[in-house]
């Protein structure tokens, strides 16, 4: 029996999130990711927030230079034309960016409230903590305390 309470919080367990890959192709995170940990940041094309959160998670990505750790961008987009927008925004091909649409389900499963967000996963596909820092507001520290040495 599934708890609901659960879901979003942290220690949840994502699951085999589906989305659309940038060639069109319906693939997954589990598929995607094959790292153990994921830091995924959440957005939807079109506000200055989000593509400032974006440069910024891409330099922390580059800074921290983790190879257990799969980058995501995951586009909330609501429509065909916002996403090419936002993969339109990819910094390089081993970018990892998925769609999912506005998806109340993934929102739900992942505890997204507002976007952009990051969340983050473990190497059990687990939400680790709430409240993770923007890229811009610290997000680099925050990893460096949450990630393994």
């Amino acid at each position: 029996l599934r708890d609901f309470r659960k879901i979003g919080q942290s220690g949840y367990v994502v699951g085999d999130l589906p989305w659309t890959l940038p060639n069109g192709d319906l693939g997954s995170i589990r598929e995607q990711c094959q790292q153990p940990w994921t830091v995924i940041l959440a957005l939807k094309n079109g506000s200055g927030l989000a593509a400032r959160e974006r440069a910024v998670f891409s330099q922390v990505a580059e800074n921290l230079d983790r190879r257990d750790v799969c980058w995501v961008v995951l586009s909330l987009d609501e429509n065909d034309e916002n996403w090419r927008r936002t993969l339109s925004g990819r910094r390089t091909l081993d970018e990892t960016v998925g769609w999912v649409g506005n998806n109340p389900r993934v929102m739900e499963s992942l505890g997204l409230a507002v976007v952009p967000q990051v969340i983050v996963l473990n190497e059990d596909g687990k939400i680790v903590g709430r409240n993770t820092p923007l890229p811009s507001e610290g997000l680099q520290r925050y990893l460096q305390t949450k990630l393994p040495n």
